[in-house]
């Protein structure tokens, strides 16, 4: 559901305080900085370069960034908030599940992470370099390891959430451009630790997603499929990007998707990764340097520095069309409203009653709809709750929209 605009009635309003999302008190999604999903069609594409490469170009503005990094396998061997950091001079932080893999004396790099304009996060982190679902339960059945309880869904989401929220009190947003990152694990469909989808697990955000394609040979059609099960389920997708583009697989996916929403880019080809270091070859000694390494400051090495250089103007042109995208957005949600009083027939209004607020719904986010909050305040999406809904109005949960989706995919083919 998309963007829908119904009258707010005397009950309903007094439902609204009640069925907030209690995740956070007020539960809201803010929507005065651009919140993008870093997706990829599959693991090793390139999502943590265009991380990158993007959060140079907000430092180029001059901006703020917070660049989180919700689900982290092979830490701190392998820490995608770190290139990011290095990118961007930023800050490095870690969550309470993450820094349990460090020393308890680890000190954070940048400023403070309360105060840092370029933040770079890893919230949940495990050391085997494998996805997340296989790396929480090897940690679960290593006898030998005291680790938490894999992280539930709605746990990891919350954990998101409160970032984005305290980047948002931060303010930083006020002073010119600001950009928040979520970049997910693997690809889109990749289990969560506790087993589910990510792109399910991230959806209730309702934050734009930006696919990074695979240029490759057989990159077309994983592209597209992912492509096509983010739209799916539920998340717009206004960007696509492919780098190592050597095939035309940026025009073939272009005719797939056809004209509209999405703006297909490519991109040079991706710098060579750094060799990897066997743990076991080298007796364990690569696995026990992995922490000292972590600790030392944020840098990008000369591929990454090489590769950041020639694609700054099409991050540069990126980042603008983000905002410009983000700006479009909220001025339609503030339209609606508008609209709706002059567009819509009310047969169930009282016309004496016309002046009374609409709510404007931008998304379904599992059991709530997302409507966009107080026009005095800063623009946001405030989960709600139906609790006044009559029976044949009720919808579906989260299980039964997916199936329903599907069933009408398939029909309509």
């Amino acid at each position: 559901m998309r963007s829908l605009s119904i009258p707010l009635t005397r009950c309903s309003r007094l439902f609204t305080r009640r069925f907030l999302s209690s995740e956070r008190d007020d539960g809201h999604i803010s929507l005065g900085f651009p919140t993008l999903c870093i997706w990829g069609a599959n693991t090793g594409v390139g999502k943590t370069l265009v991380s990158a490469g993007l959060a140079a170009a907000v430092t180029r503005a001059e901006g703020s960034l917070l660049y989180l990094k919700p689900l982290q396998t092979g830490f701190p061997t392998d820490s995608d908030a770190r290139t990011v950091a290095a990118a961007c001079g930023g800050a490095t932080a870690v969550g309470p599940h993450a820094a349990r893999l460090l020393p308890p004396a680890a000190p954070p790099h940048g400023a403070p992470a309360s105060s840092a304009s370029r933040l770079a996060k890893t919230l949940y982190a495990w050391a085997p370099a494998v996805g997340p679902h296989a790396a929480a339960a090897a940690e679960a059945a290593d006898a030998a390891l005291t680790s938490p309880a894999p992280p539930a869904d709605p746990e990891v989401l919350a954990a998101v959430a409160t970032e984005l929220a305290a980047f948002e009190e931060r303010g930083l947003f006020l002073r010119g451009d600001c950009m928040a990152l979520v970049e997910s694990a693997g690809g889109v469909a990749s289990p969560s630790p506790a087993g589910g989808a990510q792109c399910d697990l991230l959806a209730p955000l309702c934050a734009p997603a930006l696919l990074v394609g695979d240029g490759r040979l057989g990159g077309i059609s994983v592209t597209y499929a992912a492509y096509e099960l983010l739209r799916g389920r539920g998340h717009a997708v206004p960007f696509l990007l492919l780098a190592e583009e050597q095939a035309g697989n940026a025009d073939a996916l272009a005719r797939l998707i056809g004209p509209g929403e999405t703006q297909i880019l490519a991109l040079p080809p991706l710098p060579a990764p750094a060799p990897a270091r066997d743990a076991a070859a080298e007796g364990g000694r690569a696995e026990a340097a992995a922490v000292p390494a972590y600790l030392e400051p944020p840098c990008a090495d000369a591929g990454l520095a090489d590769w950041l250089s020639r694609t700054a103007l099409v991050f540069d042109r990126l980042r603008v069309d983000v905002a410009e995208e983000h700006a479009r957005r909220v001025r339609r949600l503030q339209s609606l409203e508008e609209t709706a009083r002059r567009r819509v027939w009310w047969p169930f209004h009282q016309h004496a009653r016309a002046d009374s607020p609409v709510a404007v719904f931008d998304a379904r986010a599992g059991e709530r709809l997302l409507t966009l909050g107080p026009a005095e305040c800063t623009p946001s999406l405030v989960p709600l709750y139906d609790a006044c809904a009559s029976w044949w109005t009720q919808g579906l949960n989260a299980a039964g929209q997916v199936a329903v989706g599907r069933a009408a995919a398939a029909a309509a083919a």
